[in-house]
């Protein structure tokens, strides 16, 4: 993957435009739109994304920060990354995840 990434709206395109040319597996790919994404919103960041991948991003998202764990607990693959910059990760997906769920979340009654 590119080392200097987009950052904004063009981040989701750019990301997926290296994953489509083989430069990295999906998982990475979501993980750099997490990334690069961070001046968005939930909604825009999913906008961005495929209709084809929107469902595999969210399941991939959920999957990777839908717990409790204290930033401290992840470990991360690839070059050193600043501690700040993983946490406010997390914090960035835990948000949109509380975003979805109190959008798709329906009371019973």
């Amino acid at each position: 993957m590119k080392s200097a990434a987009p950052k904004g709206p063009a981040a989701v395109h750019a990301v997926l435009a290296d994953w489509r040319m083989g430069a990295c597996a999906l998982p990475d790919a979501f993980q750099a739109i997490l990334d690069g994404a961070s001046e968005l919103a939930l909604a825009a960041v999913v906008a961005a994304i495929p209709l084809e991948l929107r469902e595999a991003f969210v399941a991939w998202l959920r999957a990777t920060y839908g717990n409790d764990a204290p930033v401290e607990a992840f470990v991360w693959v690839g070059p050193p990354r600043d501690p700040a910059a993983g946490a406010q990760s997390i914090a960035r997906a835990r948000r949109w995840l509380a975003e979805l769920d109190a959008v798709t979340f329906t009371p019973a009654g």
